[in-house]
C-alpha cells in the first residue's frame, strides 16, 4: 500500500510538473497559452478561396504532419515478463525552408460577374491573369499588402487591372514546434501500448490545439533471443486539429534498433508514413454573386519515410534527442518518467 501511494504521489507531481512544463514551452514557441485565443487562423480562412487558402496553410500543415510521427521509440529492448509504465513529455519541431514563408501563385480566369465585372464593363468576358502573393501562415506580416498582408493581384495582357490587400501570416519563423504529453505501458505479451492526449487549449493566434495518438509496438527479441541488439516494429495513429478548420490525421509504420550500455541507450531505424489534412471552413467573398462558399479541400503530407538517430540517458529520469531526416529535417526530444 505504501509503495503504490508512492508511485500515485509521483504520477501527481510528475503530471503538475509536465502541465507546467508543456504551458510554459507552447507560451515560448508559439505565443500566449489562453483560455479564449482570438482564433485568428479561422478567422483570415474566411477571407480568401480554396486556392489562395490552400498555399497559405500548407507550410504549417506538412510540419505539423512530420512532428506527429517523430519521437514514437527511444528504446527497442521491450520485455513480457513484467509490467513497465512511462509517461512524460515530448517535444517535437521541423524546420522549414525559407520559402515556405511565403508564397505565389497564378491562375487564367474570366472576368466577370464572380470577379465583381457586370456586362457593359469593357473588360467584361476577358481573360485574366489572377496573381496570389503573399505570407503563409509562418510569414508573419511580410507581405507586399499595407500592414504586411498578402495580395490578389489581376491582370489583363501583363497591365494590372485590380489589386487588393488579402491576409498576414500568423507567426514569422522557420519552425513549426510541437509538445505533447504521452504515457505507455510495456511487458503485455512482449507488447507495448502508448497514448498521446493533448486536450483542446488555445495557442497565440492559431486558436484551439488537440492531439489524440495511439501506438502500439512489439518487441522482436521476444521471438528472436539470439539477436545481438533490440529490435521493436510498431505502428503509430495520430490526429492533431488546429483550429476549427484544420484536422490532421498521421500514420507511421517503423523499425527500430537499439543497444543499451550502462545507462546509455542508442537508437535508430526508418519508418514508413502518410498524413493527409482536412480543411474546412466558409469563404465569405463578399459577392452579391457568390455569397458565402462552403470550401473543402485535402493536403497530403510531404514526408513518406524518414531515418531516424537518437540516444536517451536513463537515470532515474529518461531524457533523450534525436534527429529525423527524411522529405523533411525533424528533431525531437523527450522527458519521461518510468518504472
Amino acid at each position: 500500500m505504501k509503495k503504490s501511494r508512492l508511485i500515485l504521489s509521483a504520477m501527481r507531481n510528475g503530471t503538475l510538473v509536465l502541465t507546467a512544463g508543456l504551458l510554459m514551452t507552447m507560451q515560448c514557441l508559439l505565443g500566449p497559452v489562453t483560455a479564449n485565443a482570438s482564433d485568428e487562423l479561422d478567422e483570415n480562412l474566411t477571407q480568401v478561396p480554396a486556392a489562395y487558402a490552400e498555399a497559405y496553410v500548407t507550410p504549417v500543415v506538412v510540419g505539423s504532419a512530420a512532428n506527429l510521427t517523430s519521437g514514437l521509440y527511444t528504446n527497442a529492448a521491450i520485455g513480457k515478463e513484467k509490467l513497465t509504465f512511462e509517461f512524460g513529455l515530448k517535444f517535437m519541431g521541423t524546420y522549414l525552408n525559407e520559402s515556405d514563408q511565403s508564397f505565389r501563385s497564378y491562375q487564367t480566369v474570366r472576368l466577370d460577374e464572380e470577379l465583381g465585372f457586370d456586362p457593359g464593363h469593357p473588360l467584361y468576358g476577358r481573360d485574366a491573369v489572377l496573381e496570389y502573393v503573399g505570407p503563409t501562415v509562418l510569414g508573419g506580416e511580410t507581405g507586399p499588402g499595407e500592414d504586411g498582408t498578402g495580395q490578389a493581384n489581376l491582370y489583363v495582357d501583363g497591365v494590372s487591372v485590380r489589386s487588393e490587400d488579402t491576409i498576414a501570416g500568423i507567426v514569422e519563423t522557420r519552425w513549426v514546434p510541437l509538445a505533447i504529453p504521452e504515457a505507455s505501458v510495456g511487458g503485455i505479451a512482449g507488447f507495448k501500448f502508448t497514448l498521446r492526449f493533448l486536450p483542446s487549449i488555445s495557442i497565440s493566434d492559431l486558436g484551439k490545439l488537440q492531439v489524440l495518438g495511439l501506438g502500439a509496438q512489439y518487441g522482436v527479441n521476444n521471438l528472436l533471443q539470439d539477436l545481438p541488439i533490440d529490435v521493436v516494429v510498431g505502428y503509430f495513429y495520430q490526429n492533431v486539429d488546429i483550429g476549427e478548420s484544420l484536422s490532421t490525421d498521421a500514420n507511421s509504420f517503423f523499425l527500430g534498433l537499439s543497444r543499451t550500455e550502462g545507462v546509455l541507450t542508442i537508437y535508430g531505424g526508418g519508418a514508413l508514413e502518410s498524413s493527409t489534412t482536412k480543411v474546412d471552413y466558409t469563404w465569405e467573398s463578399g459577392n452579391s454573386t457568390l455569397g458565402d462558399v462552403p470550401v473543402s479541400f485535402e493536403i497530403d503530407g510531404a514526408q513518406d519515410y524518414r531515418l531516424t538517430i537518437g540516444a536517451m540517458i536513463d537515470a532515474g529520469i529518461r531524457i533523450n534527442a534525436e534527429a529525423n531526416a527524411g522529405d523533411l529535417v525533424v528533431y525531437s526530444a523527450g522527458l519521461m518518467f518510468g518504472f
